[in-house]
């Protein structure tokens, strides 16, 4: 993740600034640290401690302290118009979507006026490139801050508020997100992809993530399907499809096409899915998830049917 790297308009313009910042400062330190050891070789050359002359003296801080009120207000300018740009972006219209902070992980949301249309998902924002996304950003617990560096800046998420912001992938591929503000234990084990597909593959797969859970024939998936039901994991996850509803935890209706567990903590693959359903707190301590006690059997079983929830 290279937060240098701008791969939307957002971040082009922050990335700017940024260096419009960088060079003025490093400019500034150059020119100080020169006249320093101007200074430091005049003094240690000099026979004898000249006589100070007071009206140059007086001349070269009145010319010091102007040049910094004008670095100054041009860098405050600079961040005013650039802040001033992004906020105005705010207003224009964009593909809704909701994303939800909790402790630690992303709920992502996509309306639709026909809730059986509506999508949810976690810990992945899907988005077709070239288009504006608008993010209704929001939180169940305490303050998170929603920060894709490649695609924006840092959105705060706060308790019992909606804030709002809004990015665009200029082109596709895969971009990392954190959670910026500090949100408890695992804060730093926050994260989440931004998957910037064709706008046509996009539509498939947000129509794919309409569709309940595939229903698998296979007899060990069928065994694991009935230990899911069995266990305490319908009470915190939903599947559409089976009677499990839970909110807790992130819906896993296609849990199987994710590329990780526990927000960016593990990878999405079966020894990583088996030791997480064991025991999640040993990779991810504090999280809400308690460790699951099945026979190895069983316990099997119940991977092979998540992973074939696509």
């Amino acid at each position: 993740m290279n937060i240098l790297s701008p791969a939307g308009p957002v971040a082009q313009w922050i990335v700017q600034l940024w260096w419009v910042l960088f060079a003025v400062a490093a400019a500034v330190y150059v020119l100080t640290v020169g006249a320093l050891a101007y200074a430091v070789i005049r003094r240690r050359n000099a026979a004898e401690p000249a006589a100070e002359n007071r009206a140059a003296k007086n001349r070269n801080v009145a010319i010091a302290t102007g040049l910094t009120a004008a670095i100054l207000t041009s860098l405050a300018f600079a961040s005013y118009t650039t802040g001033h740009a992004i906020a105005d972006s705010h207003a224009m219209e964009g593909i809704p979507v909701s994303v939800t902070g909790q402790q630690w992980w992303w709920e992502v949301y996509y309306p639709n006026p026909e809730a059986r249309l509506a999508v949810v998902t976690a810990n992945e924002l899907h988005i077709p490139a070239g288009r504006r996304i608008k993010l209704d950003l929001r939180s169940v617990d305490v303050i998170h801050s929603f920060w894709a560096p490649n695609l924006g800046g840092k959105r705060d998420l706060i308790p019992s508020r909606v804030t709002m912001t809004w990015l665009q992938a200029d082109k596709p591929g895969v971009y990392r997100g954190q959670c910026a503000e500090f949100c408890g234990y695992q804060h730093a084990h926050m994260g989440f992809l931004v998957i910037a597909h064709e706008p046509g593959e996009f539509q498939k797969w947000l129509e794919n993530e309409r569709k309940p859970a595939v229903e698998s024939f296979d007899a060990v998936a069928q065994r694991g399907k009935q230990v899911f039901l069995s266990q305490a994991c319908m009470f915190c996850h939903a599947i559409r499809g089976i009677p499990a509803f839970g909110s807790t935890g992130p819906d896993l209706t296609h849990i199987g096409s994710r590329q990780s567990l526990g927000a960016l903590t593990m990878r999405n693959d079966r020894a990583s899915l088996i030791n997480w359903i064991r025991d999640s707190q040993h990779y991810k301590p504090g999280t809400r998830m308690p460790p699951i006690r099945v026979p190895d059997n069983d316990l099997n079983a119940l991977a092979t049917y998540l992973e074939s929830l696509k």
